[in-house]
């Protein structure tokens, strides 16, 4: 029994009165993994992100001491829709505020800091500043999902290539590795390759005309307002192309947390995409992925006894 045979994925509905459908992806030799909420609990690693993050940016803005009631109120109006706010690069949502704790601290810190009235320019970059103060802080507090260590050894038994790409330097997921790594008397870090920098946010990068045909957005329906998920990421797909070439799109797999940031442009060129939502994931993109072709959602990483 393979390692992806023994994990718990979700049933898939049928497509078309077609007949059951396989919960998990086979003939799989290559898989990919993102770090951040996939390979750790981004639920609990989430919080102390965010306590360091109000701490710096309460500096940044001068520490004023209705700071925590205007977060909070922001918070609160953000949290009424998490899909209708996040990462806007000009005027496409593509990295909406139910992803994580970072994304939503970044929203909420543009209100903050547009109140103090700085420019859009200079928003970004003390945002940015501020979100890699605070990740660098949190990687000595890193939690990972439980299951990874055998599921990691499992994998790279049982496949041909196992990598990470993350929006992350690869230097920092590295050292998150490597605390993995001496907790757990293992290797993972030096056998494992991480790629950084994927730039998974980049809609705007021109798609390669040589590339799989692919729309620019897909339209999920919900009750509110419709998801916009705009698929032609192509910093990120022009990574993965490289680093599993030579092997078939329907032999490669990639494993996320967020379809936007991860799946998006995965599920239209051909590889399996396994999801792990979050508990702010809207159903209807969960139920998208279910009812994808190449689409899996994954329970967790603990892995069921062999047979």
């Amino acid at each position: 029994m393979g390692a992806l045979e023994r994990l718990h994925f979700r049933e898939r509905p049928p497509i078309n009165g077609s007949g059951p459908r396989s919960r998990f992806p086979r003939n799989i030799t290559a898989i990919g993994l993102d770090c951040d909420g996939t390979c750790t609990d981004g639920e609990r690693e989430g919080v102390h992100y965010t306590r360091f993050f109000k701490e710096k940016l309460s500096t940044r803005l001068g520490s004023p001491g209705d700071f925590e009631e205007r977060w909070a109120r922001y918070q609160a109006m953000v949290e009424v829709d998490l899909s209708n706010y996040g990462w806007v690069i000009n005027g496409k949502l593509v990295v909406p505020a139910h992803t994580d704790a970072m994304m939503l601290c970044k929203v909420i810190a543009n209100f903050l800091l547009t109140d103090s009235g700085m420019e859009e320019s200079q928003r970004d970059k003390e945002m940015y500043a501020i979100f890699k103060q605070a990740y660098d802080q949190t990687i000595p507090l890193t939690l990972f999902r439980p299951g990874l260590n055998e599921l990691l050894y499992s994998l790279r038994l049982s496949t041909e290539l196992l990598f990470v790409l993350t929006n992350s330097q690869p230097d920092a997921v590295g050292r998150k590795f490597q605390i993995f790594d001496a907790m757990n008397s293992t290797d993972h870090s030096r056998a494992i390759p991480i790629h950084g920098n994927a730039k998974k946010f980049d809609v705007e990068t021109p798609w390669d005309p040589s590339w799989p045909q692919i729309p620019e957005l897909v339209t999920i329906p919900t009750s509110k307002k419709d998801i916009e998920l705009y698929v032609r990421r192509a910093v990120q797909y022009a990574k993965l192309k490289a680093i599993t070439s030579g092997f078939p799109s329907e032999n490669v797999a990639f494993v996320g947390d967020s379809l936007h940031l991860d799946g998006a442009v995965v599920l239209q060129t051909g590889m399996a995409f396994i999801f792990m939502p979050n508990p702010r994931t809207p159903k209807e993109e969960v139920a998208y992925v279910l009812n994808h072709p190449n689409g899996y959602v994954l329970e967790g990483f603990e892995l069921k006894e062999a047979a």
